[in-house]
């Protein structure tokens, strides 16, 4: 498949499900050389089923980050933590297959680049609602309200290699923006189970959610 993607240009990332019952260090290996061939960025869905290694090995191959990692190692967190490799969680995938939530605070208190993201399918995690996501990071990971937006934002964005355009209200960069419609930025965690969106404004022109209008 690969040599139809870059082709066609299909995708910018080769993600590899590197768990118990999936694909091996080993065979993660042979896909990674293959797919570095079409220069292809490397992510991996790490340790969300059991502690394989992989979000060691992510970091071992230079992957832009290393997902899931609900089973991740105290040893692996302080690799992740003396790289680049962003620790994406997402705790709306632990909510939904029952699991225990990943160890964010570890995470975050070692010196890991924390991400946070929907992981949005409609096998285990059908949700795109990220005001959910942040709430479940705040109340069942610990996460402080200011770390759950930095990882929804700028660190989501470094998660995709794409931080230098968007992720944070900087000049130079696209203003990509969102309003919520409540008094108190913490509400957005506080006051759960509601839509608080009132506006969006993708590269400068607002875009109202629930009408047509632009």
């Amino acid at each position: 498949m690969l040599p139809v993607i870059a082709e066609k240009n299909l995708a910018i990332f080769c993600d590899i499900f590197i768990d118990k019952g999936y694909f091996t260090i080993d065979e993660a290996k042979q896909i990674i050389e293959a797919a570095k061939k079409f220069n292809l960025k490397i992510k991996i869905h790490a340790d969300e089923l059991a502690d394989v290694g992989a979000a060691g090995f992510a970091v071992d191959v230079g992957a832009v980050s290393a997902d899931h990692l609900l089973c991740i190692n105290d040893e692996n967190i302080k690799k992740m933590a003396n790289s680049d490799t962003v620790a994406t969680l997402l705790p709306s995938t632990a909510y939904c297959l029952r699991l225990p939530y990943a160890p964010a605070r570890k995470l975050i208190d070692a010196g890991s680049i924390v991400a946070l993201a929907s992981d949005c399918n409609p096998g285990s995690s059908f949700t795109e609602n990220m005001q959910f996501v942040m709430s479940l990071a705040v109340m069942k990971m610990n996460m402080s309200p200011e770390e759950a937006i930095t990882a929804a934002t700028i660190n989501g964005a470094k998660a995709l290699d794409i931080s230098d355009k968007v992720g944070s209200l900087e000049v130079g960069k696209n203003a990509d923006f969102i309003i919520f419609g409540c008094p108190d930025y913490r509400d957005i965690f506080y006051h759960i189970g509601t839509n608080q969106l009132i506006d969006v404004v993708i590269n400068g022109i607002m875009h109202h959610p629930f009408t047509s209008k632009v």
